[in-house]
């Protein structure tokens, strides 16, 4: 993210990869992604634990 925040904005004179980066709210699209990772692990890491709890009884 910082990468992209560094990168010169359309308005600067033309070069290669201007007006790239986020806009607003998709600032937060990059940051969602280890949550919502972290919750895949979280429920596959669950889902696993109980099966074998299961199995164990």
């Amino acid at each position: 993210m910082l990468a992209m925040l560094l990168l010169p904005g359309m308005d600067q004179a033309g070069s290669f990869l201007t007006g790239l980066g986020f806009q607003g709210w998709s600032w937060l699209l990059p940051l969602l992604i280890p949550v919502i990772w972290a919750g895949i692990g979280f429920l596959a890491t669950r889902w696993a634990a109980l099966k074998i709890l299961r199995e164990v009884r």
